[in-house]
């Protein structure tokens, strides 16, 4: 919560006046948030039961800042951070999936701002063939139920006019 706050208050639009800083201080924060994520192994569920919990705050905020920021700075790595949600699956492990794809539903809004992000997340990750039949068929009812409504509540959804990616 304490980190949680730091990078908050840090990224503030009220501390626009020291932009140096916080472009130094956001850039150091995704790199180490991705050492640690690479730190973390994929069949070791309380940790990436963490990892889902903290970067549901980070995102949102290290987001807001790459949107403010007047030289439009792109802070994290989505290639990896997609790799990083398509290794959980690889766990095999039902918690570490339930809840990726419940991180993945909370912080859908955060992901879908740019186009191509969300072309990649959809077309290379969600609905890939192979990943796609396995999810929608999964042996265990509640990882099928909860990738079925994250595919329909949030890719599937319709509001309002369809992007380029969408048609």
């Amino acid at each position: 919560n304490r980190l949680i706050m730091l990078i908050r208050d840090f990224l503030s639009e009220g501390n626009s006046h020291i932009s140096k800083a916080r472009h130094i201080f956001a850039d150091s924060f995704a790199s180490l948030l991705q050492a640690q994520a690479r730190k973390i192994s994929v069949y070791d569920s309380n940790a990436c039961y963490t990892l889902c919990d903290f970067l549901e705050e980070a995102f949102g905020i290290l987001v807001r800042y790459e949107q403010h920021n007047s030289e439009r700075h792109a802070v994290l790595d989505w290639p990896f951070w997609l790799t990083v949600c398509r290794a959980m699956t690889s766990s095999e492990n039902t918690a570490t999936e339930i809840k990726l794809y419940s991180f993945l539903y909370s912080i859908w809004a955060t992901l879908v701002l740019d186009e191509q992000r969300k072309k990649s997340l959809c077309l290379d990750f969600l609905l890939e063939p192979a990943f796609f039949e396995s999810r929608f068929n999964h042996w265990c009812p509640m990882v099928r139920s909860y990738y079925m409504r994250l595919i329909c509540w949030r890719v599937a959804r319709y509001d309002g006019e369809p992007s380029e990616v969408e048609v």
